[in-house]
């Protein structure tokens, strides 16, 4: 049997990479690991010094991904304190949408760049097609729950079909990351990445789809600080 080598570790003890493209060799991926020391565990320090291994093509997914999310906060947030000047009452769940969006795009900062360098050589063809029908699904959702505004009564089948499949696809996404971490191919950051990513997700889609049902009270007001 080949000895097993040792590889650096961070200040907490837990397992690094010089180089994330190799799976640690002492890392067993044919079994549950049994040891600490074992995990692949990078520190969020480490995740941003990981950043440097990015390609010009890793950037431009990353910032375009991360980008529209942030993006998608800084917009509804202001949407809503728009309408707030022009008299818009809100139900007072409406601002879990901007709570949930903000929750996302933290949580998804740090996950991408595990997704992009750190633990690339864990994740499957078939993990990375999850993700791609999450993301799909969801964006989907987001399209949906607009358009519901001026045709509620044609997107509301939609709206239920995309919201439900983005947290099917979420929860498919969760048991692979899970069977992953369990074999030490993640760590504590990706793994609190993946509870905020789904906390912030299902509180935006839940309370947005209310304000739905609601018949979208003070959207109207907010359209019109903008002229519509």
């Amino acid at each position: 049997m080949e000895e097993l080598k040792e590889i650096p570790k961070n200040g907490n003890g837990a397992t690094i990479a010089a180089d994330f493209d190799e799976i640690p060799n002492n890392i067993d991926r044919s079994g549950v690991i049994t040891k600490r020391g074992q995990r692949l565990d990078p520190s969020p320090l480490d995740y941003i010094r990981a950043t440097q291994r990015f390609s010009q093509r890793d950037w431009v997914i990353y910032v375009l991904w991360v980008g529209i999310m942030h993006g998608l906060w800084i917009t509804i947030t202001g949407f809503l304190l728009a309408g707030l000047t022009r008299g818009a009452e809100y139900p007072p769940f409406v601002w879990l949408i901007p709570i949930g969006i903000f929750i996302f795009s933290t949580s998804i900062t740090f996950d991408n760049i595990a997704h992009t360098v750190i633990y690339k050589a864990w994740i499957t063809d078939s993990e990375y097609m999850v993700h791609n029908f999450s993301t799909a699904s969801g964006v989907a959702t987001v399209f949906a729950l607009l358009a519901g505004y001026e045709f509620p009564d044609l997107m509301r089948v939609p709206i239920y079909v995309f919201a439900a499949l983005s947290v099917i696809y979420s929860l498919i996404d969760e048991a692979m990351h899970w069977e992953r971490y369990s074999r030490g191919g993640s760590g504590w950051v990706e793994v609190t990445c993946h509870f905020g990513i789904l906390v912030g997700h299902t509180l935006m889609v839940l309370a947005w789809i209310f304000w739905f049902e609601a018949g979208y009270p003070g959207f109207g007001e907010a359209l019109t600080f903008w002229g519509a």
